[in-house]
């Protein structure tokens, strides 16, 4: 539970772990006709902290229009709000969650610069799964050996200077590469 300043409980919010980052993106659609399956003639979308700012935004356009108001339906994941003139406006949301810990020593790799891309064949082998992320030390454990330059995919993730890096991932991506 989130409690505001004075204690009271506002949202039933779940806490998550360190380096799992979660947010509820809402999509708003508003159709003319509620019946059509025609483009939408207004779409938006928001990238919220809580469910309880999805709710919030959708109370909103409750409140905006009013007696307008003909009916809300409730489903799952989203909301449609009918209102009398035959329009529709529709809102669908979605959680969303990146975990940013490493699957090997659990590391959250948020608090660290070891942003980087291998090669598919490199990571297929430290990580069959292929889904998730691993700081370098798991990633030379697994593969049994220090990473060099060869290892790594020439994107910009890992060719940008403008990145903050640590030492240990800066090394990797200049070992093996001949200082001419």
């Amino acid at each position: 539970m989130i409690t505001g300043p004075n204690g009271i409980v506002n949202s039933a919010e779940v806490v998550y772990e360190p380096g799992v980052d979660v947010k509820w993106v809402l999509d708003m659609s508003s159709f003319a006709d509620s019946d059509s399956a025609t483009a939408a003639a207004e779409t938006s979308r928001s990238v919220l902290q809580t469910m309880l700012q999805v709710e919030e935004t959708i109370r909103a356009c409750l409140d905006d229009h009013g007696a307008a108001v003909a009916r809300v339906v409730h489903t799952f994941g989203g909301r449609d709000v009918y209102l009398r003139d035959g329009s529709r406006i529709a809102y669908r949301w979605e959680l969303f969650v990146c975990d940013w810990r490493c699957l090997g020593c659990g590391l959250d790799m948020s608090t660290v610069d070891e942003y980087y891309m291998l090669k598919n064949d490199v990571w297929a082998q430290v990580n069959p799964a292929i889904d998730g992320n691993l700081c370098i030390a798991c990633v030379e454990e697994r593969l049994g050996r220090t990473l060099t330059a060869a290892d790594f995919t020439d994107s910009p993730i890992n060719t940008s200077t403008a990145k903050r890096r640590t030492q240990r991932l800066t090394d990797r991506l200049s070992a093996g590469v001949s200082q001419s």
